[in-house]
């Protein structure tokens, strides 16, 4: 039997198993899916309640703790009802768009139209991969059946990078990444945008990897 052409010809058992392994677990990426990005989804594509995940289990007092020591940790926007055309995926770039970039056209588009912004801060690619694959919470269970989507802004890889330029694993699971999107939904198109300068990074290592 020959192999699949490409990644869209596999199974989905095939791609789901392929995915989780380079999936990677994160507190911080679970607590923001559960807490924001799903009741988020609830809203905007009007969820049926069999596949909603359950909310997970915390005090008042740690949640109040949560947000002192993460100023970026913000309530879920249930205000946009818009449908979803676009998706922002990835990392704090992204999730910045709703406190210190939220005037600008990305952040209003995503507030308060047809975008979505699923950004986590401190995400690697493994990251937002769990988050989309993961396990039982993740949102390929309800983006594949439900959604429509027709673009994919991803901004991911910053916090794979070290002092060297990408090695092969950060290739390779950035890759699956945007494969991931074009799984999820074969007709849209995604927009990969470049890594981002860091100070403790320097500039040629940024260059390369990008």
């Amino acid at each position: 039997m020959n192999p699949p052409a490409s990644f869209l010809d596999l199974s989905e058992q095939a791609f789901l198993e392929r995915v989780k392994v380079r999936s990677s677990y994160k507190e911080r990426s679970l607590k923001t899916l559960i807490t924001v990005h799903w009741p988020e989804l609830t809203r905007r594509l009007d969820l049926p309640s069999h596949i909603l995940p359950d909310s997970p289990t915390s005090s008042r007092e740690s949640n109040e703790q949560e947000e002192r020591d993460d100023p970026f940790a913000l309530p879920p926007n249930l205000s946009n009802k818009s449908r979803m055309d676009i998706v922002y995926l990835g990392n704090s770039m992204l999730e910045r768009l709703k406190t210190t970039g939220k005037s600008t056209k990305l952040a209003q588009c995503g507030r308060d139209s047809t975008a979505w912004n699923v950004g986590c801060g401190g995400d690697k690619n493994e990251n937002v991969m769990y988050r989309l694959f993961g396990d039982v919470k993740a949102l390929h269970h309800a983006l594949k059946p439900f959604s429509d989507i027709k673009l994919w802004v991803v901004i991911s890889g910053t916090n794979n990078l070290r002092k060297k330029p990408f090695h092969l694993a950060d290739t390779e699971s950035y890759q699956l990444l945007l494969e991931s999107c074009l799984w999820i939904a074969p007709k849209s198109k995604v927009i990969a945008c470049d890594m981002f300068y860091r100070k403790d990074i320097p500039d040629a290592v940024v260059d390369e990897s990008n």
